[in-house]
């Protein structure tokens, strides 16, 4: 037998769905957050229906700006705008905006290609995981998570989102904090894992902690803000896993 979760880590289909837009001042145009990148699934409810795609056009916003501050062109996704055929008569109405964005300007996958939505299978039910995939989406959820932030479970997680935005005087004594601060969580996750196989519930040896076997912490050669964490681990099977966790100063950035 084996333990059973739901997959959290699903291919990102970059569908921004339901975004809450505002009409711009000329009543108009409305400007969505992140790039479209095919015009004919485009879809705009105002008050819970559904416009008609000939009430509005989809056009290219020359004065569109990226995260960068540069004028998308060559290499760079081109933003667009919804302009309205017909001008706005009420004040500030409830606009939501759905549309498929770049992968590498997505909000929900932040460009690494996977989410931690939940999704449904072809029969309609959640995409579930266990063994090996259930192991290293737990090993995943531990990292990720603030130490301290269940009321129930205070041990859980790591201190990786209180070194953010901390200054690095020195980057040894960082990679320390880190190293020391997933192996803590590691050994945890391992301990109760443990004890819930001793005690002969429903899980499976594949899906349980086995061995540590390295924390590789090194900063980005292009960006001294960033810095990559890899950890190496093996279940109670042998089997050998791996997880890295791509981190900034002043915020998380992506997770592989």
């Amino acid at each position: 037998m084996a333990t059973i979760d739901i997959q959290i880590q699903n291919p990102c289909d970059h569908l921004i769905s339901g975004e809450p837009v505002s009409i711009n001042v000329d009543s108009l145009t409305i400007l969505p957050s992140s790039p479209i990148a095919s015009d004919n699934n485009v879809r705009l409810v105002r008050s819970g229906y559904e416009i008609p795609r000939g009430s509005y056009d989809v056009v290219l916003d020359p004065l569109a700006k990226n995260d960068y501050g540069q004028t998308p062109g060559l290499g760079l996704p081109t933003y667009k705008k919804l302009v309205l055929c017909v001008m706005e008569k009420f004040n500030q109405p409830a606009y939501e905006l759905s549309y498929y964005t770049y992968s590498g300007q997505c909000p929900r996958c932040s460009g690494s290609g996977y989410s931690d939505d939940p999704v449904l299978d072809t029969q309609g039910d959640l995409v579930t995981i266990s063994h090996e995939g259930l192991l290293a989406q737990s090993v995943e959820k531990i990292i990720v998570t603030s130490v301290r932030s269940s009321t129930y479970q205070p041990w859980y997680g790591t201190d990786l989102r209180q070194l953010i935005g901390t200054k690095v005087v020195d980057f040894d004594v960082t990679t320390m904090q880190i190293r020391d601060s997933i192996k803590a969580s590691l050994a945890n996750l391992k301990d109760v894992q443990t004890a819930l196989l001793e005690s002969n519930q429903n899980v499976a040896y594949s899906e349980v902690f086995g061995n540590l076997l390295s924390i590789d912490v090194t900063r980005s050669a292009t960006d001294s803000t960033v810095v990559q964490v890899a950890v190496s681990y093996t279940n109670r099977m042998g089997t050998t896993l791996s997880y890295t966790q791509l981190m900034q100063l002043s915020n998380f950035r992506l997770r592989g």
